[in-house]
């Protein structure tokens, strides 16, 4: 079996503001989860594993809506 790993996401797009660290790039982890997730099923990746830090901040206002915007962007990436 294939297994695929992410981890440190840090996604950021409902909650307002940029992160603390300047090198977290969360508003594009967006456009850059689907590339990967179409490089794990060019390789055939069998199951999908999210290690955590999905969210940049889970303590801002809207960091449920980014978490329930990520869960849907990994959805619709057809890996299980």
């Amino acid at each position: 079996m294939r297994f695929g790993v992410i981890t440190d996401l840090h996604f950021r797009e409902a909650v307002p503001g940029e992160a603390s660290n300047p090198r977290r790039e969360g508003r594009r982890v967006g456009e850059l989860l689907e590339r990967c997730l179409e490089e794990m099923r060019a390789v055939d990746v069998q199951l999908l594993v999210c290690l955590g830090d999905c969210v940049d901040d889970e303590r801002q206002p809207g960091a449920l809506d980014d978490l329930a915007a990520l869960a849907h962007r990994l959805e619709a990436g057809g890996l299980p």
